[in-house]
């Protein structure tokens, strides 16, 4: 059965992510205003993926979720949501339902600024990716797409800061 946009939202806000298998690739904001998400107004240019292909993203309210998702847009089409701090339950325990991922990518740690070791896990068939945890235990970020390759994740929907150095 295909999954409409409307469904993915309320998956998403009631955190059912073992059974998530992926975003819509069709769906845009009009799609998550008729699924009750509130979406900011601003909306600012960036890039997205590995390959630093062009996207925009805006702010939005999922009633699941105390953080703000990203909405990050290409072409009027949602490419991913992307939700800091998603306070999921067991983390371990879902990790061991979703099974293995297809790879475990080192991760950007924002808040140290330092990189952590396998920390971004991804199941790109299922339109799911995790950063975890240095101890896997907590997940620090949730990103949700339209299934795809690891390739095509890495080079177009991977969220790819580079790394800075601390203030001496």
């Amino acid at each position: 059965m295909m999954l409409t946009c409307r469904d993915a939202v309320h998956q998403m806000n009631a955190k059912q992510l073992t059974t998530w298998q992926g975003f819509p690739a069709h769906c845009g904001l009009a799609d998550l205003r008729s699924a009750g998400v509130e979406l900011g107004e601003d909306e600012t240019a960036a890039t997205l993926g590995e390959a630093a292909e062009h996207a925009s993203y805006r702010k939005a309210r999922f009633a699941g979720y105390a953080e703000s998702p990203v909405i990050w847009l290409r072409d009027g089409a949602i490419a991913q949501i992307s939700v800091d701090d998603p306070e999921l339950g067991d983390v371990p325990g879902l990790l061991v339902t979703l099974g293995a991922p297809a790879a475990k990518l080192d991760a950007w740690a924002r808040t140290t600024p330092t990189t952590i070791p396998e920390a971004e896990w991804v199941w790109p068939a299922r339109g799911l990716a995790l950063r975890l945890s240095s101890d896997r235990r907590i997940a620090i970020q949730l990103i949700v797409f339209a299934p795809t390759t690891l390739e095509r994740y890495r080079a177009a929907l991977r969220y790819a800061e580079a790394p800075r150095e601390l203030p001496r």
